[in-house]
Parts: structure tokens; C-alpha cells; sequence
């Protein structure tokens, strides 16, 4: 039996098919608990199916995500500093940061604003500009406004 898959396992390299290769060693691991009596066929087969059951789903969950084209969940290790050296770290980090929390649940929520003003910023915008202020060395609010008008960044 070994023969056959040696064979199938070269013929799937051959033919460049990686998702094929990882089903095979599924077959393979069943066949050798089918061979040793750990299972029985019906139980063989009820693993198979079960496995590609799931590789298929995690493959349409996989295909929505793409196609829904929603924002991949930011984290520090994803991300490649590499491709750009001037950023600044600490500001990276503060965003992956703050990011991972639920603000509104929190408590943190947008006041109410006239008919007459000017919408409010969103409080994670507004917690990270007070996070990168400390970092930096300006606590005042007052220090956080001029800052925020001399330097681009900082927003």
C-alpha cells in the first residue's frame, strides 16, 4: 500500500498540487491506524470526510474574507517595519495598541454636538494622541493643541 501513495505523493509533486500533498498525508496517517486495527473502515472513512470537511470550510471562510475585503486585524508582529525605516515605532505601536480595544464598551463614546458645530473627534483618535503626548513628554492638553498644529504627525 505504502508503494501506491509513494507514488501518488511523487505525482503530486510533480504536478506542483500543494493542498493535494496535505491531503494525502491525512490519507496516509488514517491508512497506517487502518493497517495497525486502530480503526475500523467505517471510522476511516468517517475522518477523511470530516478533514476535508473542514479544509473546505476554512477555505470559504477564507475566499468570503477576500471578496468582503475587510481589514486584515493589525498586530505588531504583522507588521514590517522594514518596508519603511522612518516610521516611528512608538506611534505604530501606540495604534496597534489603543486598536485593540473595545472603547465603547468602555465607556469611551463621542459627545453629542450641536446642529450649529462640528462633529468630535472619535475617541480612539484622541486616546492615541494623549498616549503619544505622554510618550513624548507633553502632558498638557494645551501642549497637545500646539504640538498637533505644528507637526502633521502627531495626528
Amino acid at each position: 500500500m505504502s508503494g501506491i501513495l509513494d507514488r501518488i505523493h511523487a505525482s503530486l509533486i510533480g504536478l506542483r498540487m500543494p493542498r493535494a500533498l496535505e491531503a494525502l498525508e491525512a490519507l496516509e496517517h488514517t491508512m497506517r491506524q487502518l493497517e495497525r486495527g486502530e480503526l475500523s473502515a467505517l471510522e476511516a472513512i468517517d475522518r477523511l470526510l470530516s478533514e476535508e470537511h473542514v479544509t473546505r470550510e476554512g477555505r470559504l471562510v477564507t475566499v468570503a474574507l477576500k471578496t468582503a475585503r475587510l481589514m486584515p486585524i493589525k498586530t505588531p508582529e504583522g507588521f514590517d517595519f522594514a518596508f519603511q525605516p522612518s516610521l516611528d515605532h512608538g506611534r505604530i505601536l501606540v495604534d496597534l495598541f489603543v486598536d485593540q480595544f473595545d472603547l465603547a464598551g468602555l465607556g469611551f463614546t463621542r459627545a453629542a454636538h450641536a446642529r450649529t458645530g462640528r462633529p468630535g473627534y472619535h475617541p480612539a483618535i484622541l486616546l492615541k494622541l494623549f498616549i503619544c503626548g505622554y510618550l513624548n513628554r507633553v502632558p498638557s492638553s494645551r501642549g497637545l493643541e500646539r504640538e498637533a498644529g505644528r507637526n502633521v504627525e502627531v495626528m
